[in-house]
């Protein structure tokens, strides 16, 4: 997938996908994401290579 799918984990509910999901961007399927610890910055990198910095603010 090409794209990178934000959920939230709520209590008795379970995983939502947040309202800016899915993050579009990469031209090639997404093979890694890492959230900074604060939970307002998303890297994610490409099977080209690429990676994208998304602001989650």
């Amino acid at each position: 997938d090409k794209c990178v799918r934000v959920c939230e984990w709520q209590q008795g509910v379970g995983y939502t996908e947040v309202a800016y999901s899915p993050l579009k961007g990469h031209k090639y399927g997404v093979t890694c994401v890492k959230v900074s610890p604060q939970s307002t910055m998303l890297a994610s990198a490409s099977i080209d290579g690429t990676t994208v910095l998304w602001n989650l603010r």
